[in-house]
């Protein structure tokens, strides 16, 4: 995963299924503005379509992935 964060500050990815269970969280520490990649372990994840929401420093962001 491409984030490009605007502002630098605590961030923390977060992984929704799409009935709005949290199915994973990762603390990202201080990200620094511009463009950082992230690795998501889908391992243990079922099939399907999920939601990342992204938060860094009170902005948040939120995305579609799919698990095959």
């Amino acid at each position: 995963m491409v984030l490009n964060a605007a502002t630098a500050g605590a961030g923390e990815i977060r992984v929704y299924d799409l009935n709005g269970r949290l199915v994973m969280r990762q603390n990202l520490g201080y990200v620094t503005e511009g463009e950082h990649n992230y690795t998501i372990d889908c391992n243990g994840m079922n099939k399907g379509m999920y939601l990342i929401n992204v938060t860094i420093s009170g902005h948040t962001a939120t995305t579609k992935m799919v698990v095959r």
